[in-house]
Order: C-alpha cells, then sequence, then structure tokens
C-alpha cells in the first residue's frame, strides 16, 4: 500500500470514534422526527374516523377544534398512546424501535401501492422503474424482521 492509504488507514480508527456521537444524535432527532410525524399523521387519522363516526359522544368530542384548526382531543388521544407505553413499563428503546417499525409499515404500503400501480392502468405514467419498488419491499422486509426480532427478543 502506499503512504497515503497507510496515513488513512491510521487516521480512520480515531475519526469513527469522534464520528460515533454525532452519528448517534443524527440517528436519535431522525427517531424523533418519525415519531412525530407518526403522531401528527395518526392525530389526523383518529380525527377522521370520528369524524365518519359522529353519532357517537367520543366522536363529536374527537372532532372538535380549536381556533387554530386543529383537533386538540385528538392529539391528546395520540400523546395518552406513547405515555402509557412509557407509563407501564416500556422503555425508550422500545418506543424508537415502535417508531421505526410505524415508519417502515408506511413505507411498505406506499411500496405495495406502488407495485399495485404496475399492473392497472397506471402503468404508463409511472417512471419509477419495477426494481426500485422490489428494492423498497426487501428493504421493508429487512427493517421490519430486525425490528420485530428486537422487539420479540429472539
Amino acid at each position: 500500500m502506499g503512504a497515503f492509504a497507510d496515513k488513512l488507514a491510521s487516521v480512520l480508527p480515531a475519526l469513527s470514534i469522534a464520528a460515533a456521537p454525532f452519528l448517534n444524535a443524527a440517528i436519535m432527532v431522525s427517531v424523533i422526527g418519525a415519531g412525530y410525524g407518526i403522531l401528527y399523521a395518526n392525530c389526523w387519522n383518529v380525527y377522521a374516523i370520528a369524524h365518519a363516526r359522529q353519532q357517537y359522544s367520543v366522536g363529536r368530542l374527537l372532532t372538535k377544534k380549536n381556533r387554530f384548526g386543529v383537533p386538540t382531543y385528538s392529539i391528546l388521544l395520540e400523546a395518552i398512546i406513547p405515555a402509557a407505553c412509557l407509563v407501564f413499563s416500556v422503555s425508550i428503546e422500545t418506543l424508537g424501535r415502535l417508531t421505526v417499525l410505524g415508519m417502515v409499515t408506511t413505507y411498505l404500503v406506499t411500496t405495495v401501492g406502488l407495485l399495485g400501480a404496475y399492473r392497472s392502468e397506471l402503468r404508463e405514467k409511472i417512471t419509477l422503474p419495477l426494481g426500485v419498488s422490489l428494492l423498497g419491499l426487501a428493504s421493508c422486509g429487512y427493517i421490519s424482521y430486525y425490528c420485530i426480532k428486537d422487539l420479540v427478543g429472539l
């Protein structure tokens, strides 16, 4: 090996040790952002379901919006779920894994929808190659397997 390769090989271990905290912080920010996204989307899902079922008193309560147009009671219901997970001895790592599993499930639904579009009359409008959706399906399976394996403790 040349002098540059030898110098690079001696610097990489120290660089990886120095970069580890920044990478961990970036991953945690990503998980927190994904968790926020899931809670935000589910808040509106709860609102839509309650709006369709307004004949029940809970439905009327969950469809009330504040002056900014935000369904406050739906948000409170969504906040109870992770709080209950933390209160009933679910660790923050488990909550993070559930967040990742929620993201992957959303991505899986999108990927399956794309695969379904390949079989419909929309096929002519799709510009992505079929391999992209197949790789997306494979990555969903891979990430889901490891999330479920960690959650179950296999």
